[in-house]
């Protein structure tokens, strides 16, 4: 595979644990109660559903664009101290790039937690040669938009892409795409991963090294 498309939390960073507490923080200043198991089923579709269903189920959809502000906000005061890099992603995307093997960052969180995220894990935006959002696609995993778009702007066929994931829903989107799937277990397990169909399982993205290489 001489293209390789990366999801971003789950799978570089975990910044789940940060923009969740951000979420049921900022839920709560408007009398909302969330637990992770309310956001279990979006994991990997864009942080900004935390907030639409539990708001939409309280009745105050009215409120859902303040609630984001006030999420978005909380994250990023904590990102630069707080946010998890995993220790393989540094060295996995610098060897990638000495190798020549050009890759793609394409992740559902909106272009500003993701910009904010690239910035406080110490992680350079020329390490990839594209760089998607959830901001730059119409429609979010699993739709596989955002990957066949990714694959779009590499120049190359969805056959000929790898995609990197950790989320049930992101391995729905590459498998839609046409693309093969390497899914880490950072945020589900095995059989979960199996049955949403990745194609390859490791407990750590270094292994991707000993599959190109």
């Amino acid at each position: 595979m001489q293209h390789i498309i990366f999801d971003m939390d789950g799978v570089l960073i975990n910044s789940e644990p940060l923009i969740m507490h951000a979420a049921q923080t900022a839920l709560a200043e408007y009398g909302i109660t969330a637990t992770r198991k309310d956001f279990e089923p979006f994991l990997g579709a864009g942080e900004e559903k935390f907030i639409i269903s539990p708001a939409a189920q309280a009745g105050k959809s009215e409120d859902i664009p303040a609630i984001c502000e006030r999420m978005y906000r909380l994250y990023e005061e904590r990102a630069a101290k707080e946010l998890i890099v995993y220790p393989s992603a540094l060295p996995l995307l610098r060897q990638l790039k000495e190798r020549e093997i050009l890759t793609a960052l394409a992740s559902s969180s909106a272009r500003r937690k993701l910009m904010v995220s690239l910035e406080a894990a110490g992680i350079a935006q020329d390490l990839f040669r594209v760089i998607l959002s959830g901001s730059d696609v119409k429609e979010k995993k699993p739709s596989p938009e955002i990957y066949l778009t990714a694959a779009q702007k590499l120049g190359a066929h969805p056959q000929d892409c790898l995609v990197i994931e950790d989320a049930l829903s992101g391995i729905t989107a590459a498998k839609a795409a046409g693309m093969q799937c390497f899914a880490v277990t950072t945020s589900f397990e095995k059989k979960q991963l199996k049955q949403a169909g990745a194609d390859i399982i490791a407990d750590d993205i270094i292994r991707l090294l000993d599959l190109i290489f």
